[in-house]
């Protein structure tokens, strides 16, 4: 029984000693400007703006982070897909000047050409490129449910050997219900902005923490 006691007081000891480490601060990777910022619960990384390709925002990487062992930490940030789907907003109208078809139209903060493709419930298939000035595609009459695939036209990727580490594309997660005399159905996603594929998509992923140093995706990051 003192055994078991003592191995007991051995893991709160241990567990104790790893909560108690205190990693907060700025890290920097090989005297440059890429950095990677931890505060109380999450974990950022960041790039310098002079960065190429140039990214719609410096924070790629917003992460909350655990302890997983004594020197090291295992991070996750907030699905982009999921933050999407809270987002958008769909409503549907009726106009009689587009009496034989149905306009679906997505307005999205994206700068860039985007592929959108879209299945119905008859199981047919359309695509389109999406841009500010080519916002609407045109799809037959009494179509009853849609879904939708988009991605980016181009990527960019996140390091010079062609890794990428966002997500390539977002997925409706469910089906759109089209009302019977519905020719207008109007799909706004106020979070698919110019930084949607840029961020980094991280579900636990392990980062080594030691000597004031951090290790991450080959890279060393010191603290200063």
């Amino acid at each position: 029984m003192e055994k078991v006691f003592y191995f007991i007081i051995l893991i709160v000891c241990y567990s104790i000693d790893i909560l108690a480490q205190d990693i907060s601060g700025h890290y920097y990777r090989d005297k440059s400007d890429y950095k990677i910022v931890v505060d109380d619960s999450h974990f950022y990384y960041i790039e310098k703006e002079s960065h190429q390709p140039i990214w719609s925002i410096d924070t790629l990487a917003n992460c909350s982070y655990e302890w997983a062992g004594k020197d090291f930490i295992k991070i996750n940030s907030y699905s982009p897909n999921l933050a999407a789907a809270a987002s958008m907003t769909i409503s549907q109208s009726q106009d009689s000047i587009f009496n034989d078809s149905i306009r679906v139209m997505f307005d999205m903060p994206y700068d860039s050409p985007l592929l959108i493709d879209i299945s119905d419930d008859r199981f047919n298939s359309y695509s389109f490129k999406w841009t500010k000035k080519n916002e609407i595609i045109s799809l037959p009459k009494n179509i009853k449910k849609i879904s939708f695939y988009i991605s980016p036209y181009h990527i960019k990727v996140h390091k010079a050997d062609g890794r990428f580490f966002g997500i390539a594309g977002l997925d409706s997660f469910i089906d759109i219900q089209v009302g019977g005399n519905i020719d207008t159905v109007k799909i706004n996603i106020p979070k698919l902005d110019n930084s949607f594929f840029e961020q980094y998509y991280i579900v636990d992923e392990y980062v080594k923490v030691k000597n004031n140093c951090i290790y991450w995706k080959g890279d060393k990051f010191k603290k200063r």
